[in-house]
């Protein structure tokens, strides 16, 4: 091991459950994305160590519990990562994000319950 660090504050894992990691500022260093029981989202920065809300279309409140996280990659290959949902009736969403700044959503073609997201290419 290296080093360690911490996020501050109350243990997170009362309230907060970690959903992926990523590096979604484009730093090079990995960042975590967490979701509150109440279905808020925050990303933990590790290279600048801050963490921030993460809301969809840059408005505050939770996010609907029935969209559940797919995959986190840099889908419009601007070095920062991007959040793949998919709703319980199998509609998949691509949430476009400067670090914790939603820029936008794509709606891909809805994909029936029956297949699953098992990983992705990279095109690098």
């Amino acid at each position: 091991m290296i080093d360690e660090t911490y996020p501050g504050g109350l243990d997170p894992s009362q309230f907060w459950k970690i959903q992926g990691v990523g590096d979604f500022d484009g730093n090079l260093h990995s960042d975590i994305l967490w979701r509150s029981n109440s279905g808020l989202l925050a990303i933990w920065f590790d290279g600048v160590e801050r963490f921030d809300t993460l809301m969809y279309q840059n408005k505050p409140g939770p996010l609907d519990p029935s969209w559940q996280l797919q995959a986190i990659a840099d889908f419009n290959h601007d070095g920062r990562d991007d959040i793949l949902w998919r709703g319980s009736n199998g509609q998949p969403s691509l949430w476009i994000a400067d670090g914790a700044r939603f820029l936008g959503d794509v709606y891909p073609p809805w994909i029936d319950n029956s297949w699953q997201i098992k990983g992705l290419l990279h095109d690098y």
